[in-house]
Parts: structure tokens; sequence; C-alpha cells
């Protein structure tokens, strides 16, 4: 899951990410990720399809079996609608670069909020980097993380 950094306070406050925030009309109420990833093509092409700058996007990776024993679902659509990965080769061809959805997992989605506790170690050590480099109160984060 990819992120905007100037969304990570609020995410943090939040302690989850939170479907209600979704900007896709048809992705409301679901968090989408890119199930099983094999590379890190997503993460190098995010602010290109997004129309950010470089340094904006944060990865964040959670743990799928530890979602899937809390009881979380994850579905490979959104009320039996299938999201295509076309969608990618179109943003990378109108900026004249090359198609890549082919190198990207597949979509998948959690309805709902999805708490920043099923992170895995590397993504919540990144958070509080991030946290403590923006003045959050450590403790705070740490707590968040763990709950």
């Amino acid at each position: 899951m990819l992120q905007k950094k100037e969304f990570l306070g609020s995410i943090i406050s939040d302690g989850a990410l939170m479907g209600d925030y979704v900007q896709r009309t048809m992705d409301k109420g679901y968090i989408s990720f890119e199930s099983n990833p094999t590379n890190d093509t997503l993460v190098k092409i995010f602010h290109i399809l997004k129309g950010w700058e470089e340094t904006e996007p944060f990865e964040l990776i959670f743990d799928g079996e530890r979602l899937i024993q809390a009881g979380y679902m994850i579905n490979p659509t959104i009320n039996g609608v299938s999201y295509t990965k076309e969608e990618i080769d179109h943003v990378m061809k109108t900026k004249g670069l090359r198609e890549v959805s082919h190198e990207i997992g597949d979509y998948a989605f959690i309805k709902g909020n999805v708490p920043l506790k099923f992170l895995i170690s590397g993504s919540k050590e990144e958070i509080e980097k991030w946290a403590s480099e923006n003045n959050m109160n450590e403790s705070e984060v740490k707590l968040v993380l763990s709950n």
C-alpha cells in the first residue's frame, strides 16, 4: 500500500488506514493493495500514476497472513467487480513510458479499516523514523503500531 507522506500524520493518529477516506468513488469503504508483489515496480512508478512528486509516496507493507488470522477478508473484487491494471498502462503510455502492468501484482481489497498493528516490522520502523523526523510523540506512535 502506498500513501502520500502528507497523510501519514493523520493515518498514525487514526491508527489505521481508513476505507472512508478513499478518494476513488468506486472504491469507497475499501482499502486497495497490491497482492503478493514480486518486485518494486509499483513503488517506483506510483508517483507517476498519481501525479505526485517522486519523493511523496510512502510504502506501507501489511502482513496478509496476520490480517487473515485476525478475521480480515482479503477480496479480489469490490462487490463482485474486478479491477484490471489497464489503467496503469494507459497512464504510462500517455506519458510516453513503457507498459508495466504485467510486472505488478493483482489488486486486493479489504473493506473497512486496516490497523497499523498489522504492518510488517520494517514498515513500522519506517513510520517511527518518519514520526521522529516530524516531531510526533514517540511513545504514542509505538502504542499505535502495537495495538
